[in-house]
């Protein structure tokens, strides 16, 4: 986990009790409508050798208010490499919490696409989709109006009472600018708000099922996934091993790289329903 990992999640944490002040930028009026089903437009996203795909949809900020405020989700896509044996479409969130999908997602898909000469490589059997959580990269991206790098130079590893204090004020610092700044995104970032926009994706996708690949944290958006019923395919869960296998060292994509390496065969996984009884 990175330095700034563990302060990030108790950021996070205590941001949630702030009352929200101003709107987010990306925070569209009431009375717009969320992306139904199949309306997404696609276009293309040359990034190196591959033939990536961007498109946006349009979620509800709260869940419980489905008419209401909109915020518009970055998303990108590699398209399954043969079409004839496509399977569907594998959502990856790279966990953090906080890692923007669209642009991780070219780095994963280069990795894997160095085995593409295997027929069941994952690039040649599904479509690879990310997209950037909300408040997160291109997601109506969250404001709190602060600079964040004498937070970041705090240690995220206290190691006596004083790295302790000054570890907390900087935490709460942050959270004070989000809670007076950042509008009324705040209060709609959680993990459960995550698992509803990975829901509309998959009828964004026009998908009856999507398979998921969780990393890291990632792996808690897809447990809470699985609980709905029929949606989901496949559910994969990854942490970067202590050893990844040889093919996967040197790279900051090893967890993804490990996952492929443990299920080189996605006939044998895609096909089935792997969600918890």
């Amino acid at each position: 986990m990175s330095r700034t990992r563990p302060l990030l999640m108790v950021v996070l944490v205590a941001l949630a009790v702030f009352p929200a002040a101003r709107p987010a930028r990306g925070v569209t009026a009431t009375g717009s409508s969320p992306t139904s089903t199949h309306s997404m437009a696609w276009t293309p996203w040359p990034n190196g050798p591959l033939a990536f795909e961007c498109a946006t949809v349009t979620v509800p900020l709260d869940g419980a208010d489905p008419g209401g405020t909109t915020i518009d989700l970055a998303m990108s896509r590699l398209p399954a490499a043969d079409p004839t044996r496509r399977i569907g479409s594998l959502l990856i969130n790279f966990g953090g919490p906080g890692v923007a999908g669209v642009g991780e997602l070219p780095n994963f898909a280069v990795l894997l696409a160095a085995d593409a000469g295997d027929r069941d490589n994952l690039v040649n059997r599904f479509d690879l989709v990310a997209f950037d959580p909300r408040g997160i990269g291109r997601s109506a991206r969250l404001d709190c109006g602060i600079d964040l790098a004498a937070c970041y130079a705090t240690d995220p590893t206290p190691d006596d009472s004083t790295e302790l204090a000054a570890w907390v004020a900087g935490a709460r610092q942050v959270a004070d600018a989000c809670g007076a700044n950042a509008g009324p995104l705040l209060a709609h970032m959680g993990t459960k708000d995550v698992v509803e926009d990975v829901e509309r994706v998959r009828q964004a996708l026009g998908e009856d099922r999507i398979s998921f690949l969780g990393i890291s944290y990632g792996t808690s958006i897809g447990a809470r996934y699985a609980d709905r019923p029929r949606s989901l395919r496949l559910l994969a869960g990854s942490a970067t091993p202590l050893e990844p296998p040889a093919p996967c060292r040197r790279t900051t994509a090893a967890s993804g790289c490990w996952w492929h390496h443990r299920y080189p065969d996605p006939v044998s996984v895609g096909d089935r329903d792997d969600r918890r009884p």
